[in-house]
């Protein structure tokens, strides 16, 4: 847990290196069932794509996908919030909207500031897909609620 919670700030400043030596040392060290390995994968794959290693991403994509994801886990949010990431720079944009759409339903669920972030990350994915109307229409309600802050 705390390699996963070190790899995801590690990510989060923008250290990469960092990250990805936290990330992959949780992974040596946790079971594959155990809810940090959601994380901890969740870090490794972002932290590929954002070096330009979709294949690196997509091997640890398949690793989780093998042992199901369709359960309600903690972390799960972090990981199809990664793998919508891969899947965009795989060219698989609506398969990387769908992530989206679920992970943003999971955190509508109760009401969460995650829920909020998905929005401003879904939209411009939803504009290249050309369902403009759905993507202006989040940008409004971001805008809204950027304002009621």
């Amino acid at each position: 847990m705390i390699y996963g919670q070190r790899a995801a700030i590690a990510l989060g400043r923008g250290s990469l290196h960092d990250a990805q030596v936290d990330a992959e040392t949780g992974l040596l060290l946790v079971e594959d069932r155990h809810f940090a390995n959601l994380q901890l994968l969740a870090v490794a794959i972002s932290v590929h794509v954002e070096r330009g290693d979709v294949g690196a991403a997509d091997e640890l994509a398949q690793r989780r996908e093998a042992l199901g994801v369709a359960e309600d886990r903690a972390y799960l949010d972090d990981f199809l919030v990664a793998r919508r990431r891969l899947r965009i720079a795989q060219g698989r944009i609506e398969e990387g909207v769908a992530d989206l759409t679920w992970c943003g339903e999971r955190l509508e669920r109760p009401r969460s500031a995650g829920a909020e972030l998905l929005a401003g990350v879904r939209g411009p994915a939803l504009a290249s897909l050309g369902e403009t109307a759905t993507a202006a229409a989040l940008a409004q309600e971001q805008l809204g609620l950027a304002r009621a802050a």
